[in-house]
Parts: structure tokens; sequence; C-alpha cells
């Protein structure tokens, strides 16, 4: 019994202790310096250019013109643009591209099967991933010039475009 009435004791001089709520951890998390969405973490020097650095001065609509995919549709390529469509885009449109994911309906992600988007160039493409357009981020800064080729070449297999040794992902209605 004595036993029980220290445990009581230590309980309460813990829960109602007012050092007890400068301990650091209870600080830490909410006054953390944070980024905010697609920002950076680190601003470059200014004057210099990342090694491979090639500037994307297009607009889509230029991009759409003028840009031809570089990378040949194979199955190499449509398996490094899986990986990165599953890490980078699925989380809105979707494993199979349909967009149902809880986020995608939030944000109204375009389901990438319609068939507006199948006349879209390879161009058109590119340069939505690079720049973005409305609520989808740009990834220009995230992903290589020949990523984001890949991740093309990857939206075409979902969109029909065959390729051997790679199964489409089934959709998930």
């Amino acid at each position: 019994m004595y036993n029980n009435i220290k445990k009581a004791f230590f309980c309460l001089a813990v829960v109602y202790s007012p050092n007890l709520f400068a301990l650091p951890w209870d600080v830490d998390l909410y006054s953390q310096q944070s980024l905010k969405p697609n920002e950076l973490a680190r601003e470059p020097v200014k004057g210099t250019v990342p090694v491979g650095f090639r500037p994307f001065n297009m607009t889509i609509e230029e991009a759409d013109k003028k840009l031809t995919s570089p990378i040949e549709f194979s199955q190499d390529s449509v398996w490094r643009g899986q990986r990165l469509y599953n890490i980078q885009c699925s989380a809105c449109h979707g494993i199979a591209g349909d967009s149902e994911t809880k986020i995608g309906k939030l944000l109204g992600a375009p389901n990438l099967h319609d068939e507006r988007f199948k006349p879209y160039s390879d161009g058109k493409i590119f340069g939505t991933i690079t720049l973005g357009i409305r609520g989808m981020p740009r990834y220009g800064y995230k992903l290589s010039e020949s990523e984001r080729w890949d991740v093309v070449n990857y939206l075409r297999f979902l969109q029909g475009k065959e390729v051997e040794g790679i199964v489409r992902p089934v959709s998930s209605k």
C-alpha cells in the first residue's frame, strides 16, 4: 500500500509540475522552421548553376509546339517513368491515372485517361510537368529533364500505348 501511495504522489508531481511545460519537445515541434509546399530547402548560391542544369524558358504552349521527346519509348523508360510517377504523381492522379484518390478528388486532379488528354503532344505534357498548372505543382526543380521525359512516356503507357514486360495498373474504381 505504501508503494501505491508513493507512485500516486510521483504521478501527481509529474503531471502538475510547473516545469513540465518547459520541456524542450513541447515547443520545438510548434516553433520549428519549416518549408512551405514546393519550397527549396536552400536557395542556390547566387551566380551558380547546378551540374547538368538546362533552364526551361518556354511556356506550356511553346513547349507544345516545339518539343518532342528525346527519350525513346521503351521498356526501360516506361519502368523509370512508372517509378517516378508512383512517387511524385500517384497521390493526386492515382496509381492507374484515374484520379480516384482522396487528395485527387479534393483538389480536382483530372483523370489522365480522359479523351481530352490523349491528343496532347509530348511537349505539352513535359511543359505541364515542368511548370505545373492550376493546382498542380511544378516538378522542373525536382525531376531532371530525362526523368520528366520518362514520366511522359509512362503517361503514354497509361493512356494505352503498349510496351512489353510492364503490366498496366488496374483502376481503383
